[in-house]
């Protein structure tokens, strides 16, 4: 069978229509429909792979980590750090670390806020380049043992200066500088300074740092060089005894994911085995691979072997797939659900083709006549209005397309900007019409909610969704043309001579 001479009639049936030259004017209506369709559904495809990716990442770097070692909380210190250094040396490891973590409460400024605390090697965050990239400092810095760079000049004023000798004092006062609302350490201080101011601190028990998560400093309102108080417990029998200590601040870190951010807090290794002992405090290496997805298998081979091989305890080894499965699977379940329904919409869309080429057979009915008087077989006559459907719904299926793209690529500022114009127009609302209605305060309005949402969206492009997108649309298109081409293949010259 010859497809030129039908695609060509198709194609120029598009490209012009006698009087009305361009897209021939039956099917714009369709084409627009479905680059209507096709918009949504590629800005949803690309905003929810970008959001499922970013807080997976943000999980797996900051949270699960790739995999994890499970220890007893009794492991030696020596011990677990000689395996870490053992896992390491793999070629499918990136990096291994001890971590200790539980849920403490924390005390700050007549707020009480339970949250989780890792305890991790003081070097961790400047040796680890991925959390680095997935946890970025806000404010202070990422101090876990030094000297705090700065203090709130209310406690050192009140809580540290009054507890000291004269001498000590001074020592104090020569590495810490009154800067407005803090002390902050000085620069030209020597390292025989910094030892007794270390040492000093230490007398008043302020020698405990501890990095605390964006949120959650907001929920405490404190910020570094605060003070708070760690509430740890631990079973001794049927009861529940309570420690507090005392830490400062010294750094404010933000995941970008606020819930994660509200729930977070670092403390040196060292301290988390004296102060993390409940049965509910957990002891383990975190692990990172070269690639999460793809060489987990291979890796927790290789760390078998190696553990097998210097440890004759079983040491059970979790993915972070495993460790935050339901959670994932609840991401994908909310991004097939969406898709779906944008494909129910292209299917509406769809419907528009058929309509169109029924009003074009129609229409046309004279030129399918001599067509067919001119020797044109019924199967020709069909495809050309198959054509003509293929082409509406990959013209309309490319626009779509290219569109969807361009705002998904600045999803970002799209959204931004679009805050931007509902928060004026809230604005001027609120200004006109507060004394009629009595309104309350003006709340600004945010599209995504931080509390629930990354505060960036990642742009995910998958060309095999994107390829997907485009063949599914064309198809339906091209079957949404079968009726009504079966239709103009049917029709009888001789009835149409008749009737004209």
């Amino acid at each position: 069978m010859n497809l030129k001479i039908p695609f060509y009639i198709a194609l120029r049936t598009m490209l012009s229509s006698g009087e009305k030259k361009g897209f021939f004017y039956h099917l714009k209506g369709a084409m627009i429909g479905i680059i209507i369709s096709i918009f949504p559904l590629l800005l949803v495809m690309v905003v929810t792979n970008g959001m499922i990716e970013g807080i997976i990442n943000h999980t797996i770097e900051n949270s699960t980590y790739h995999l994890q070692v499970s220890y007893p909380q009794t492991i030696g210190k020596n011990e677990i750090f000689e395996q870490a250094g053992e896992i390491e040396k793999l070629d499918s490891v990136k990096i291994a670390f001890p971590e200790r973590s539980g849920v403490v409460f924390i005390s700050a400024k007549e707020e009480l806020i339970g949250t989780e605390i890792k305890a991790i090697a003081p070097d961790l965050y400047q040796r680890d380049k991925n959390l680095q990239e997935y946890l970025t400092l806000s404010e202070g810095n990422f101090n876990l043992v030094d000297l705090p760079f700065e203090i709130a000049a209310e406690v050192f004023e009140t809580m540290i200066l009054p507890k000291l000798k004269d001498d000590h004092r001074a020592i104090l006062l020569k590495c810490y500088e009154k800067m407005q609302t803090s002390y902050q350490l000085q620069t030209h201080r020597t390292i025989e300074d910094v030892q007794k101011a270390k040492s000093i601190l230490s007398t008043v028990a302020f020698d405990k740092n501890i990095v605390i998560g964006k949120g959650l400093a907001q929920l405490a309102k404190i910020g570094p060089g605060d003070l708070v108080f760690l509430i740890t417990f631990k079973q001794l029998g049927q009861r529940q005894v309570f420690k507090t200590t005392r830490f400062i601040v010294t750094g404010i870190i933000s995941t970008g994911y606020q819930d994660i951010d509200k729930y977070l807090g670092y403390i040196s290794y060292d301290l988390g085995r004296k102060l993390l002992v409940s049965n509910n405090d957990r002891e383990y290496l975190g692990i990172k691979v070269n690639d999460p997805f793809t060489e987990l298998n291979r890796a927790i081979g290789q760390i078998q072997n190696k553990l097998g091989g210097i440890s004759s305890v079983f040491h059970p080894i979790s993915t972070w797939y495993e460790l935050r499965q339901t959670q994932y699977q609840s991401y994908q379940s909310i991004k097939t659900l969406l898709v779906f329904i944008m494909i129910l919409i292209v299917m509406v869309a769809s419907v528009n083709v058929y309509s169109s080429i029924m009003m074009l057979t129609m229409e046309k009915s004279q030129e399918i006549a001599i067509l067919k008087s001119m020797g044109m077989s019924r199967k020709n006559i069909a495809l050309i209005f198959m054509f003509l459907g293929f082409l509406c719904g990959l013209i309309g299926a490319l626009g779509g397309i290219i569109g969807g793209l361009i705002v998904a690529v600045n999803i970002n500022e799209v959204i931004k900007t679009l805050e931007i114009i509902l928060n004026q127009i809230n604005k001027w609302f609120y200004i006109l019409f507060k004394p009629i209605l009595q309104l309350e305060e003006y709340h600004h309005w945010k599209i995504l909610n931080p509390d629930f949402y990354l505060q960036e969206i990642p742009v995910s492009l998958s060309f095999l969704e994107v390829s997907g997108v485009l063949i599914l649309t064309v198809t339906l298109a091209t079957f949404a043309a079968y009726l009504p081409a079966n239709r103009a293949g049917k029709i009888k010259p001789l009835d149409i001579i008749r009737k004209y």
